[in-house]
């Protein structure tokens, strides 16, 4: 095989952030992991063959096709459950990116400096949304809601920012201090908001249950995964309110609106087919943030 293949302008960043959407990974014999894209789970020993090169390369073997057949097990599709993060986060991810391809940079003439900052902000909490998804997916739930906190706080700042004229008067839009008229807009960000700062300014039963004290007597910070459900909510809502935000504050480049009815004025959309589907796919006892 040639050379031709390789992309010479191979981004590693983006590489590993799309592999991060959807990852499984393999222990490495005597620390580390190789994490490779879920999706080779389906492709007939790919996976085997990744775990044995592994083993071998780990346990110094000189053969690759001995640790398959000594130590590699078949290794299952992952289970649903483990799943719903990236089912999740890929519905979010094309609810935004429908948003997104929505617009219409010509049909609103030039924007405003608050119009413009508005679309920069939200644009860049894409990258922010991956963030907390991994951050989920390797069970570190304290640092995926701040980071998810973080999300919130920006969608609210764009609205908020979208009205400026100036420079000068975008400096002064508070990201915290703007979630108030974001709840005006859409009522559960307000309680979102409140549920993401209780989890990440944690007290005293916070910080007992993610931690522990082993055997050996060394504390330790515990992983948990037992909140996949909650977390994945966590994803859509904020998808929801990143395209409530996205729409309102760019409405003059939209071309069709999805959140939003155009009547003689913007009127929310209380039936939107997105929030639809988080009702259907979320039962009302996964975290009642909504």
């Amino acid at each position: 095989m040639d050379s031709d293949w390789i992309d010479s302008a191979f981004n590693p960043t983006a590489a590993v952030l799309k592999t991060l959407e959807d990852f499984d990974a393999v222990q490495v014999i005597g620390g580390g992991a190789i994490i490779f894209p879920a999706n080779l789970h389906v492709m007939d020993g790919v996976v085997e063959n990744i775990v044995a090169v592994t083993v071998a390369a780990g346990a110094r073997l000189s053969s690759v096709d001995y640790a398959r057949r000594k130590y590699v097990a078949a290794r299952n599709n992952l289970p649903a459950e483990k799943n719903v993060l990236s089912e999740s986060f890929r519905a979010a991810r094309r609810h935004i990116s429908a948003s997104i391809e929505s617009m219409d940079g010509k049909a609103g003439g030039e924007p405003s400096v608050g119009v413009f900052a508005s679309a920069v902000a939200l644009q860049r909490l894409q990258t922010s949304l991956l963030a907390a998804h991994v951050l989920y997916s390797l069970g570190l739930n304290y640092e995926g809601d701040a980071v998810a906190r973080q999300v919130l706080e920006q969608i609210a700042w764009s609205v908020s920012a979208s009205k400026a004229e100036s420079v000068d008067a975008l400096k002064k839009i508070s990201a915290s201090g703007s979630v108030g008229e974001l709840k005006s807009v859409v009522g559960y960000a307000g309680r979102m908001y409140g549920m993401l700062c209780k989890f990440t300014h944690p007290g005293y039963e916070q910080h007992l249950a993610a931690f522990e004290v082993g055997d050996d007597g060394l504390g330790r910070i515990n992983v948990s995964w037992d909140r996949r459900q909650d977390s994945a909510l966590t994803l859509v809502l904020l998808a929801d309110l990143w395209v409530v935000a996205w729409e309102l504050t760019q409405r003059d480049f939209i071309n069709s609106f999805v959140a939003w009815v155009v009547r003689s004025k913007l009127e929310l959309n209380e039936e939107r087919q997105f929030l639809i589907y988080i009702r259907e796919n979320f039962t009302a006892d996964s975290d009642s943030r909504d």
